[in-house]
């Protein structure tokens, strides 16, 4: 049994486009790396000039550190943790 959504998409497109190649779960795999790397680069000018708004020019810089560094912790710490936070 497939147990969250982007496997069962991966293999929905594999089925379905079975006949054209095993190349249907590329689809998923591109479609989530460009939702991926659009929302955090919209996410970070998002905070950036909240940042900016709120606090001043002085803000921008450790808004964008603790940005980066949210994403290294992101993709080491486990699931269930990351949810947790």
């Amino acid at each position: 049994a497939v147990e969250s959504a982007a496997p069962l998409t991966t293999q929905a497109f594999r089925v379905g486009l079975s006949r054209f190649g095993d190349w249907g779960h590329l689809i998923v795999v591109f479609g989530v790396l460009l939702f991926a790397i659009s929302t955090a680069i919209s996410w970070s000018y998002y905070g950036d000039r909240c940042a900016n708004y709120l606090f001043g020019q002085g803000a921008v810089l450790p808004y964008k550190l603790v940005f980066v560094a949210m994403h290294f912790v992101g993709a080491v710490l486990p699931l269930a943790v990351v949810w947790s936070l």
